[in-house]
């Protein structure tokens, strides 16, 4: 999908406080033009801005709105739009707009909900999105600075089946791969009540063949054995990570890999192949890239009965060869009793 596919609807929700992103129509580039004009977002300065979280060359902020005439309180939003020291990157610009076409389409309760995007006095484009929480990521850091130990078992469940659904919704309905499932890109709202994910700067669709169409890159500790594989320089069959098999298409397998590593980073507290308390010492750069694409040992500590669900999810999600793995819409079934 290119970023001249279709334009994008600026909608503004009303004060309800609903996080559901509304329907969306396609509009003309000039209607679109107008409704940038006539609603602008205020945007506070940048050091007047509750920062959320960035990514290269793009911040997020939360913005909270004032109540309007009814005195009801709006929901806050959360704004990302690429850095003032990186305004002139085109790539970051068509990336940002190309998430904001990806998101008006999209309606599912485990993906954050688009609510609007302009363009600011200095060129920079501005995403406006659902406020969704706390990044995983960063409860990760806090469980293993507080506790030092996996997060209970029950909680891990939950979140895999909220981001289950959302894979689902994406790969069935959607006919789309994520292409960066890791924990930063799922945001926990109320004390883990629901997951929902985000970030679709880098979603690609998926062909009629079932192939992945476009250049598939996660990130990098995160990323499938096919797809470390299919960049890979070296054609010789047997230094192939799925060992026994030439080069194959990359597709929602890809992220179902990428999903069981999430998996890990709850029972584990690492980012997958960084399992080091003292980086900056003893992390090992050749063996980090070496092990890219493979499934970390879990660290040696005893997991009660309570985790054999969970632990089993995890070893099927992150099987080598994608066949293997079994698809979104089956992990619901099993994360859902229903299996």
């Amino acid at each position: 999908m290119s970023t001249g596919d279709s334009p994008i609807v600026t909608k503004t929700l009303n004060n309800s406080g609903d996080f559901k992103t509304p329907t969306r129509k396609i509009a003309s580039d000039k209607l679109n033009q107008s409704l940038v004009e006539r609603t602008p977002i205020p945007i506070p300065p940048s050091p007047l801005l509750e920062k959320l979280g960035f990514g290269t060359g793009v911040t997020v902020f939360k913005l909270n709105r004032k109540p309007q005439g009814s005195g009801v309180a709006a929901s806050p939003w959360a704004v990302k739009r690429v850095a003032s020291t990186s305004k002139t990157n085109q790539v970051l610009t068509e990336r940002l707009e190309r998430e904001a076409q990806i998101l008006q389409k999209l309606d599912h309760p485990n993906i954050i909900g688009f609510r609007k995007m302009q363009k600011q006095k200095d060129g920079r484009l501005c995403l406006a999105m659902e406020e969704g929480g706390v990044c995983l990521m960063d409860l990760v850091e806090d469980q293993k600075d507080e506790f030092d130990k996996p997060f209970p078992a029950d909680i891990i469940m939950k979140v895999a089946l909220d981001i289950a659904k959302a894979l689902s919704y994406l790969h069935e309905e959607q006919k789309l791969v994520h292409g960066d499932i890791k924990s930063q890109n799922i945001l926990i709202k109320d004390d883990f009540k629901i997951a929902k994910l985000c970030d679709f700067g880098t979603s690609l669709p998926i062909g009629p063949d079932g192939a992945v169409q476009g250049d598939y890159h996660c990130s990098e500790p995160w990323s499938a054995p096919e797809v470390v594989d299919f960049y890979s320089e070296d054609e010789d069959e047997e230094n192939s990570p799925i060992k026994g098999q030439m080069k194959c298409a990359i597709t929602e397998k890809a992220d179902i890999f990428s999903f069981g590593l999430v998996i890990y980073e709850m029972l584990a507290l690492f980012i997958p192949h960084m399992d080091t308390d003292d980086t900056a010492k003893s992390f090992d750069e050749d063996a980090f890239y070496g092990k890219i694409g493979s499934r970390p040992d879990l660290p040696d500590i005893q997991y009660d009965a309570s985790f054999n669900d969970i632990l089993g999810i995890f070893y099927s999600c992150t099987e080598h060869i994608p066949e293997k793995r079994p698809s979104a819409k089956r992990l619901v079934q099993i994360l859902s009793g229903d299996a």
